[in-house]
């Protein structure tokens, strides 16, 4: 038997790639044989035997499934580091990466059956997991750890003697992304520079792109007249990063999404203190080792960073109290407990058999069931109109299967073409979706494009239209399901 870690990325300096790393020599340290793979499936490894059936997969999830991984014929572990919220990322050049989020969010009903144990880094992401259908108790929380080795380590010493010079420091470290919300850090550190103290600046530390959101940034400190205070440093070799931490006065955190945020035990660590807004997995890493904040609003974090520099006494205590919730977490991330979590993941595991889907020579979507299925959820108000978005193949399809196998009555179907394209199709009002969202604003949308980017994007505008989340479905032509 072997243990495989999947998933897709990079290993180094990046949250999921540390946590494999990390994962692999606590698997090794347990006894197993382990491999990481970095990569998506390709068909022909379905074929050739690149999986064993007494392999046990531990997939790593941050954006979306491989949708190969279901027809690998061994056991599967997931390793949940949560999805940003699609949301998110609207307005900015990131459409595929959003489309993916929302994919993945969807995705997520379908996790609870393809693996047998889950690991998850905070109760927010086992909560998302419950919310996804997952049963609590085959849900694993370890607390993401960080290498106690490397913070010990030697920092630059040349960065240290440059920024300690009387000014206030104030840190963010992070990828420079939209759900970090790095703008907002900005507005609030204008603020606090400008009604409070003008000897202070703000260092993002993080890998930066040349794309919408860094230029958006870019120009809201020049908007600002911050260009010699806000300090975008990208990437920086780890002495350097380390010597930031050295130098801070506050380490602020505004991100709108984290799955654990790691960051946080480091600052916890270094003995900086911590002002963050309570957010997603935020308050379950921070706990009482910092200040959390419940508003957004720029002159209210600016009061509260205020607050923190000023009164020597609480930031001698947060820090105090941020140095005992590090190690509260670190021995709860301590290479026993990771050990014994995943001996007792594996053993669980093994006592149950493989699941997973038989692609045929020629499709990987094969159907799997006969009868048309109709989950729960779209049965809970059998009163309701059906409209069908989608003219195509697959929505006469679905037209004809639900007129033969069900006593539903379909009131609409809906397509951006306003003809009825068969004669079948005009037994029903045809319309458009703008108008069909107007006249059945209560009705249930059956989206039959099997597109899956496409069907979120659908879902997506739907619900901007004011159709409710719990009346959007869609039709899975490869399961015959409506879900």
């Amino acid at each position: 038997m072997k243990i495989i870690q999947l998933f897709f990325g990079t290993l180094y300096d990046d949250g999921v790639g540390n946590t494999v790393q990390i994962m692999d020599d606590h698997l090794k340290a347990a006894g197993y044989e382990t491999e990481i793979l970095n990569l998506f499936i390709e068909p022909s490894m379905l074929k050739n035997g690149f999986f064993n059936e007494d392999d046990i997969i531990f997939y790593h999830l941050s954006v979306r499934m491989d949708p190969l991984l279901q027809f690998v014929k061994c056991r599967k572990v997931l390793v949940f580091h949560n999805i940003t919220y699609p949301e998110l990322l609207i307005g900015l050049n990131l459409d595929s990466l959003r489309m993916d989020c929302a994919c993945g969010m969807y995705e997520l009903n379908d996790t609870k059956n393809q693996f047998v144990e889950a690991i998850a880094f905070s109760e927010f992401s086992r909560n998302t997991l419950v919310a996804h259908g997952w049963e609590k108790e085959r849900i694993h929380v370890l607390v993401n750890t960080v290498k106690q080795a490397q913070l010990e380590s030697e920092p630059d010493k040349e960065t240290i003697e440059k920024y300690s010079d009387g000014i206030t420091n104030i840190l963010f470290t992070g990828r420079v992304f939209p759900n970090k919300k790095q703008e907002e850090i900005i507005r609030s550190f204008e603020y606090y520079q400008r009604n409070y103290n003008e000897k202070s600046r703000l260092f993002l530390v993080g890998a930066i792109k040349s794309d919408q959101y860094s230029f958006f940034l870019r120009n809201l400190v020049k908007k600002c007249g911050l260009e010699d205070s806000v300090h975008f440093l990208g990437f920086l070799k780890w002495s350097e990063y380390l010597a930031y931490y050295y130098i801070a006065n506050l380490y602020l955190c505004m991100s709108a999404h984290e799955g654990f945020c790691r960051p946080l035990l480091e600052a916890m660590y270094l003995k900086v203190p911590i002002l963050a807004v309570n957010e997603t997995a935020v308050p379950d890493t921070l706990g009482d080792g910092g200040v959390l904040v419940n508003s957004r609003e720029p002159s209210v974090v600016a009061g509260e960073i205020d607050k923190i520099i000023r009164d020597k006494q609480l930031s001698k205590a947060l820090i105090e109290r941020g140095f005992e919730r590090y190690k509260k977490l670190s021995g709860q991330s301590g290479a026993q407990v990771w050990i014994e979590t995943l001996k007792e993941i594996v053993a669980k595991t093994l006592k149950t058999e493989a699941t997973y889907r038989t692609p045929s020579d020629t499709v990987l979507w094969e159907t799997q069931e006969k009868t048309l299925e109709l989950s729960e959820r779209f049965m809970a108000f059998p009163e309701k109109d059906i409209v069908l978005y989608g003219m195509g193949a697959k929505g006469k399809e679905l037209i004809r299967r639900v007129s033969e196998e069900t006593s539903l009555v379909i009131t609409c179907v809906c397509d951006k073409r306003m003809e009825p394209r068969t004669e079948n199709d005009a037994e029903y009002y045809c319309c458009t979706p703008e108008e069909a969202v107007s006249r059945y604003p209560s009705a249930r949308f059956v989206i039959t494009v099997q597109d899956k980017l496409t069907a979120v994007e659908i879902a997506s505008w739907l619900t901007e239209k004011g159709i409710a989340t719990q009346d959007i479905f869609i039709y899975e032509s490869d399961v015959n399901r409506i879900r």
